[in-house]
């Protein structure tokens, strides 16, 4: 079997990446239905862009207020001894204010799949989870004279590196439709 070409990576001229991430969303997995055609609740375009989230009728992507500047997203690739390659990915952010909202999402979250559609500084948005296997696995609680807040990690098994999603599908996956 002959093997695939390298791609290109060219830096774009005259432009600088952003660090961070600037708006977060997420539905549970059971939220979501296939798509047309397919048993994945997710298609991508020719070139891997996320183009296509099927969704149940009158559920959305809700919006998730992050602490400022406390989330992180992080995915790794192992190629294992008899070649084949593990993904995962990891996604943190934190969420102000012990109380009754702070419980009852943090609690919404605990044994649920989960995918989040997470708009980056630069203006990409992403998706992690559309596998249906990525989840809350702890949530750490600090109350004292610098914080008040609750700290989110979310992991999980995923199908390759964390896709691009079309910006243009953005505004129906968060909208109740």
């Amino acid at each position: 079997m002959a093997c695939k070409s390298i791609s290109a990576f060219l830096h774009d001229c005259g432009k600088f990446t952003q660090n961070g991430l600037n708006k977060i969303y997420m539905i549970g997995y059971h939220d979501l239905l296939p798509v047309s055609g397919s048993t994945d609740v997710y298609a991508t375009s020719v070139d891997g862009i996320v183009n296509e989230i099927g969704k149940t009728v009158g559920k959305s992507f809700v919006k998730v207020d992050q602490t400022k500047k406390t989330g992180g997203l992080k995915e790794t690739t192992t190629i294992n001894d008899n070649g084949s390659v593990d993904f995962t990915a990891e996604f943190t952010l934190s969420i102000d204010n012990f109380g009754a909202k702070n419980k009852s999402f943090t609690e919404s979250l605990i044994g649920v799949p989960v995918v989040a559609l997470v708009q980056l500084r630069s203006g990409v948005w992403v998706a992690i989870g559309l596998d249906g296997e990525f989840e809350l696995r702890s949530a750490e609680g600090t109350l004292d004279d610098a914080n008040n807040l609750r700290a989110l990690t979310f992991s999980g098994n995923i199908d390759g590196l964390i896709p691009e999603v079309d910006k243009t599908i953005v505004p129906a996956l968060i909208a109740l439709l």
